[in-house]
């Protein structure tokens, strides 16, 4: 009823773009979700992007 027998999603998640004098860089870990085999998380901060996943199996 949910897709969480066939497990065969995908989530890309965006934070946005940010300017600061405080944070240098950072990390965004998506959420799992029971539904989904793979998620990835953006985040850019002064400009520097980092793409982060996750994989369920």
């Amino acid at each position: 009823m949910f897709g969480y027998e066939k497990r065969d999603g995908h989530c890309i998640t965006n934070l946005g773009r940010a300017e600061s004098n405080t944070i240098r860089e950072g990390v965004f870990i998506p959420p799992a979700s029971p539904v989904n085999r793979k998620a990835w998380g953006v985040l850019t901060i002064n400009n520097k992007m980092r793409i982060c996943s996750i994989q369920s199996k």
